[in-house]
């Protein structure tokens, strides 16, 4: 679950298109409900950006 996420947010990455902002930060979630062994269960999925 957390590779999806992580394709989505790599297209936010600086220098991928020409709408990215300039920003250093790195993009990693942590998905805290919604989630358990890699399988959605069935409750509102919930993350939280981390740096």
């Amino acid at each position: 679950m957390k590779r999806i996420f992580k394709k989505e947010l790599n297209k936010r990455k600086p220098g991928t298109s020409k709408i990215t902002s300039p920003r250093k930060e790195s993009d990693k979630i942590e998905l805290l409900s919604g989630v358990f062994n890699g399988k959605t269960d069935g409750t509102p999925i919930c993350g939280v950006g981390l740096q």
